[in-house]
């Protein structure tokens, strides 16, 4: 899902937005990769006795994830603001809006976000089911009336200006991330059996859906990069199905290394991105699928150093 991740960057960063495949990795298949992550975060958490503890004890682990590469970032936002002669107070308010309601740097608002479900969702598994599922989906509609659909709703318009301003996005834990962690908790919650052609045909149809639907929403909003999509919804959880059902024989201690590893991957490739771009629009204009296979390799590379240095030094340990 990382690799999912990265592709969908490159492809807003390198590729034009009316270009056919950069369209349909960032508005259609790439818009599945979060989804999962969050459905796995769900899972994996609420797979195991919950205690306001264990809850404590991971709000904190994402924190420090959180503000661990945030530091990372802050030299390229100080950077991009003095190129764009960002007076600092402005720079500074900015920075620190972003930190709470988008995301230190525009891929780490994943990590906020997850904080805030995990906390939502474990208030909501004390309610009946019922109940919890239509606060779930009422959150999740607003998200998509918001992000995507706005054009349904013109009579909101100011309402979502007002909103805009504040906030900034419905991209977050309340209306994105909450849903999706929730879906993760009914899972662990149901033995679901269904045959693995169903599943398979499931993923298959719904993102056949997801595709169309990113096309339709680009005709009616012609916006270059969608987040909230409904289709992404059945197609995420089809796919995480499907992996769950697959017998697979790793090592604990491999896992532990994959989890970091991905984790990692996904925290630290905009470095390559960004550093790219950066060279393309100033220095050498690099053919695009040379600065895919660059930004691959630097972030996987990176990514095993930094995981193999976290089992030495503590330090690194806030990286992983």
């Amino acid at each position: 899902m990382a690799y999912l991740v990265i592709l969908r960057h490159f492809a807003q960063s390198f590729l034009s937005a009316d270009n056919v495949f950069s369209a349909l990795i960032c508005n259609g298949i790439s818009t599945v990769a979060v989804p999962i992550y969050f459905i796995i975060s769900g899972y994996l958490f609420f797979s195991k006795p919950f205690s306001t503890q264990r809850l404590k004890h991971q709000l904190l682990r994402i924190l420090k994830l959180y503000l661990a590469w945030t530091v990372v970032y802050i030299p390229i936002i100080v950077l991009k603001d003095v190129l764009d002669k960002v007076p600092p107070f402005i720079g500074v308010m900015k920075f620190i809006q972003d930190f709470i309601f988008s995301g230190s740097f525009f891929h780490l608002w994943f990590l906020p976000s997850l904080m805030v479900a995990l906390v939502l969702v474990s208030l909501l598994r004390n309610l009946k089911i019922s109940y919890a599922v239509t606060i779930v989906s009422g959150l999740f509609i607003i998200g998509l009336l918001y992000e995507s659909y706005r054009f349904l709703v013109p009579q909101f318009e100011v309402v979502f200006e007002i909103y805009r301003k504040i906030f900034m996005t419905t991209r977050n834990g309340l209306f994105f991330g909450t849903m999706y962690v929730y879906l993760g908790y009914i899972i662990t919650q149901n033995d679901l059996k269904i045959k693995r052609y169903n599943v398979t045909l499931g993923i298959v149809l719904s993102m056949f859906l997801l595709c169309a639907e990113a096309f339709l929403i680009f005709k009616f909003r012609e916006i270059s990069v969608m987040n909230l999509t409904i289709f992404a919804l059945p197609t995420s959880a089809f796919i995480f199905i499907f992996a769950r059902q697959q017998e697979v024989n790793v090592k604990k201690d491999k896992l532990l290394f994959l989890r970091k590893f991905s984790t990692v991957l996904f925290c630290i490739h905009p470095i390559f991105t960004t550093g790219l771009g950066f060279v393309n629009e100033n220095i050498l204009d690099i053919p695009s699928i040379c600065s895919f296979a660059l930004v691959i390799i630097g972030s996987t590379v990176s990514s095993i150093i930094i995981v193999k240095l976290s089992e030495r030094f503590k330090l690194m340990s806030y990286f992983v």
